[in-house]
């Protein structure tokens, strides 16, 4: 459930409307299995309607083989089913899309829309920690 808290800044006016994602956990460490919680923070300069957020959450795993096809071997694990491009290959391991809210309107002020998925593999995949590497990215 989605919780929106709308405050007016009398204090301080907002010059332009942005949208920030805050995670609740301060090192933003999380491993598979854990709940992720957070907010998005939408700051609306006047005010205005919307067609809802959507939040799509992915990680993947992209090897670069710009080296010798004799070091492939060593990225099959990661890379075996993925695409490829420009020399590597991309393998999803996660996909989610959460409804942060439906479409609506943002009064002029702040708004925090809190929100939760929980960190899951796509079936088939493992999760791996965040790294980038000359021959290897994961990312999420």
């Amino acid at each position: 459930e989605n919780i929106m808290v709308a405050s007016s800044e009398s204090t301080q006016q907002i010059e332009h409307s942005s949208l920030e994602i805050r995670l609740k956990r301060i090192d933003r460490i999380y491993r598979p299995g854990e709940t992720v919680t957070g907010s998005v923070v939408v700051s609306a300069r006047g005010g205005w309607q919307h067609k809802g957020i959507l939040m799509r959450i992915i990680g993947s795993a992209k090897t670069s083989m710009s080296g010798s096809k004799a070091s492939s071997g060593l990225f099959d694990s990661v890379s075996s089913s993925g695409s490829s491009s420009q020399g590597g290959k991309t393998r999803e391991l996660m996909r989610e899309s959460i409804e942060v809210t439906p479409p609506g309107r943002f009064s002029d002020g702040v708004s925090e829309l809190a929100f939760s998925f929980e960190l899951k593999p796509i079936d088939g995949c493992e999760l791996r920690e965040s790294y980038h590497g000359v021959y290897v990215n994961v990312c999420y």
